[in-house]
């Protein structure tokens, strides 16, 4: 079980980088 949170928990933080990713390049494309 552990092993499962922590692949949940990797998976959470990649999604959270992706999107401030993607936030981030699109703030750059306005200026």
């Amino acid at each position: 079980m552990a092993g499962e949170v922590a692949e949940i928990r990797e998976g959470q933080a990649t999604a959270r980088g992706l999107s401030v990713g993607r936030v981030l390049l699109v703030t750059a494309k306005h200026r």
